[in-house]
Protein backbone atom coordinates (compact mmCIF):
# COMPACT_ATOMS: atom_id res chain seq x y z
CA UNK A 1 0.00 0.00 0.00
CA UNK A 2 1.56 3.35 -1.00
CA UNK A 3 2.11 6.02 1.62
CA UNK A 4 -0.39 8.83 1.69
CA UNK A 5 0.81 12.43 1.62
CA UNK A 6 -0.13 12.89 5.28
CA UNK A 7 1.73 9.73 6.31
CA UNK A 8 4.76 10.89 4.32
CA UNK A 9 4.60 14.24 6.11
CA UNK A 10 4.60 12.52 9.50
CA UNK A 11 7.64 10.45 8.55
CA UNK A 12 9.60 13.53 7.45
CA UNK A 13 8.55 15.83 10.29
CA UNK A 14 11.40 16.81 12.55
CA UNK A 15 11.04 17.40 16.28
CA UNK A 16 10.63 21.12 16.79
CA UNK A 17 13.50 21.85 19.21
CA UNK A 18 13.43 25.44 17.92
CA UNK A 19 15.08 28.42 19.57
CA UNK A 20 13.79 31.88 18.63
CA UNK A 21 15.42 35.25 19.22
CA UNK A 22 16.55 38.39 17.45
CA UNK A 23 19.30 38.41 14.85
CA UNK A 24 22.46 39.60 16.56
CA UNK A 25 23.75 42.52 14.44
CA UNK A 26 27.33 41.70 15.49
CA UNK A 27 26.94 38.13 14.22
CA UNK A 28 24.03 38.05 11.71
CA UNK A 29 24.67 34.39 10.83
CA UNK A 30 25.03 33.27 14.46
CA UNK A 31 22.53 31.80 16.89
CA UNK A 32 19.43 33.79 17.87
CA UNK A 33 20.11 36.39 20.54
CA UNK A 34 17.98 36.89 23.63
CA UNK A 35 19.62 40.23 24.33
CA UNK A 36 17.31 42.92 25.69
CA UNK A 37 16.55 44.44 22.34
CA UNK A 38 13.32 46.08 21.35
CA UNK A 39 13.06 44.92 17.78
CA UNK A 40 14.57 43.42 14.69
CA UNK A 41 14.62 40.41 12.42
CA UNK A 42 13.55 37.16 14.04
CA UNK A 43 16.12 34.36 13.97
CA UNK A 44 15.48 30.68 14.58
CA UNK A 45 17.90 27.89 15.35
CA UNK A 46 17.34 24.16 15.06
CA UNK A 47 19.96 21.44 15.40
CA UNK A 48 22.78 24.04 15.35
CA UNK A 49 21.51 25.54 12.07
CA UNK A 50 20.47 29.19 12.23
CA UNK A 51 18.09 30.81 9.81
CA UNK A 52 15.24 33.25 9.49
CA UNK A 53 11.48 33.11 9.84
CA UNK A 54 9.64 33.84 6.60
CA UNK A 55 7.14 36.68 6.81
CA UNK A 56 4.43 34.53 5.19
CA UNK A 57 1.41 34.89 7.55
CA UNK A 58 3.62 36.59 10.18
CA UNK A 59 1.36 39.07 11.98
CA UNK A 60 0.85 40.76 15.35
CA UNK A 61 -0.33 37.53 17.03
CA UNK A 62 2.93 35.78 16.25
CA UNK A 63 5.00 38.86 17.14
CA UNK A 64 3.19 39.18 20.50
CA UNK A 65 3.90 35.52 21.36
CA UNK A 66 7.55 35.95 20.34
CA UNK A 67 7.95 39.15 22.39
CA UNK A 68 6.23 37.75 25.49
CA UNK A 69 8.64 34.81 25.45
CA UNK A 70 11.48 37.37 25.55
CA UNK A 71 9.90 39.22 28.50
CA UNK A 72 7.97 42.03 26.84
CA UNK A 73 4.23 42.58 27.23
CA UNK A 74 3.38 43.32 23.58
CA UNK A 75 4.70 42.85 20.07
CA UNK A 76 4.08 44.28 16.62
CA UNK A 77 4.95 42.46 13.42
CA UNK A 78 6.79 43.89 10.45
CA UNK A 79 8.87 42.57 7.54
CA UNK A 80 12.43 43.11 6.36
CA UNK A 81 13.44 42.75 2.72
CA UNK A 82 16.33 40.42 1.90
CA UNK A 83 19.72 42.09 1.88
CA UNK A 84 20.99 42.00 -1.73
CA UNK A 85 24.59 42.71 -0.69
CA UNK A 86 25.16 39.82 1.67
CA UNK A 87 23.84 36.29 1.62
CA UNK A 88 21.26 36.07 4.39
CA UNK A 89 20.70 32.68 6.06
CA UNK A 90 17.95 30.45 4.73
CA UNK A 91 14.40 30.49 5.99
CA UNK A 92 13.86 27.59 8.38
CA UNK A 93 10.19 28.14 9.22
CA UNK A 94 7.20 29.97 7.73
CA UNK A 95 3.44 30.15 7.54
CA UNK A 96 2.73 30.48 11.27
CA UNK A 97 -0.84 30.02 12.39
CA UNK A 98 -1.16 30.97 16.06
CA UNK A 99 -4.33 31.42 18.09
CA UNK A 100 -2.74 33.96 20.43
CA UNK A 101 -2.89 31.68 23.48
CA UNK A 102 0.44 29.93 22.90
CA UNK A 103 3.38 30.48 25.27
CA UNK A 104 5.98 30.06 22.50
CA UNK A 105 6.05 30.08 18.70
CA UNK A 106 6.90 26.39 18.58
CA UNK A 107 3.41 25.70 19.99
CA UNK A 108 1.82 27.25 16.86
CA UNK A 109 1.31 25.39 13.62
CA UNK A 110 3.90 26.29 10.97
CA UNK A 111 5.86 24.86 8.06
CA UNK A 112 9.40 23.70 8.67
CA UNK A 113 12.28 23.79 6.19
CA UNK A 114 11.11 20.64 4.44
CA UNK A 115 7.91 22.36 3.35
CA UNK A 116 9.00 25.90 2.47
CA UNK A 117 9.52 25.50 -1.25
CA UNK A 118 11.23 28.37 -3.04
CA UNK A 119 11.33 31.25 -0.57
CA UNK A 120 14.41 33.00 -1.90
CA UNK A 121 12.49 36.23 -2.55
CA UNK A 122 10.47 36.18 0.69
CA UNK A 123 10.79 38.84 3.36
CA UNK A 124 12.08 38.02 6.82
CA UNK A 125 9.73 38.24 9.80
CA UNK A 126 10.58 40.97 12.30
CA UNK A 127 9.09 42.16 15.58
CA UNK A 128 8.98 45.29 17.70
CA UNK A 129 8.64 44.40 21.39
CA UNK A 130 7.41 46.84 24.03
CA UNK A 131 5.80 47.11 27.46
CA UNK A 132 3.87 50.37 27.34
CA UNK A 133 2.23 52.39 24.61
CA UNK A 134 5.00 53.98 22.56
CA UNK A 135 7.77 52.65 24.83
CA UNK A 136 9.99 50.11 23.11
CA UNK A 137 12.12 49.44 26.17
CA UNK A 138 11.47 46.39 28.29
Amino acid sequence: MPLSVSAFHVILSLPTDLTFGFVNPDDPNGAPSSLSKQGGVVAVSQFNVTGRVSSLHWDDKEAAIFCKKLGALYGLAYQMSPNPIRSDPVFLVSDFNCTGNEKSLDECSFHDRLHLGNSSMANAAAALCYNESGNGCF
